[in-house]
């Protein structure tokens, strides 16, 4: 399979071991999903992105979908904000969505993380 292809997805603490995995990997990826998901601290992103053991830019403009809940506890939503505006420093193609619920996930939240990636990845 084609690496243009692969999706790495994660909630909540997965979401930023999607990303750095993403940033690690020699091959351009389809596209990162981050559901509830954050990076901290919010101004040291550069400096976490240069300590990534193999660091490789061919997934820097690769798109990133953020889901997030505005009514999340575990998560502020002010850290979804945070991240998106982090990582739109390095890739433009960031599309964060906020939806009515907690720390979880909804029925529209991954209706449209599928779209994201149908329309990246169109089925065959």
């Amino acid at each position: 399979m084609a690496s243009n292809r692969i999706f790495l997805g994660g909630f909540s603490q997965g979401g930023p071991v999607a990303l750095y995995s993403a940033l690690a990997y020699s091959q351009p990826l389809g596209g990162i999903l981050c559901l509830s998901g954050f990076l901290l601290p919010k101004d040291s992103l550069p400096t976490q992105i240069r300590q990534i053991p193999g660091l490789n830019v061919a997934n820097f403009a690769v798109p990133i979908f953020i889901g997030h809940g505005t009514n999340d506890q575990n998560v502020p939503l002010s850290l979804a904000f945070s991240m998106a505006n982090s990582l739109r420093r390095f890739d433009p193609n960031v599309n964060l969505r906020i939806y009515q619920m907690g720390h979880e996930n909804c029925e529209a939240e991954l209706n449209e993380a599928i779209k994201f990636i149908r329309e990246i990845v169109p089925l065959a």
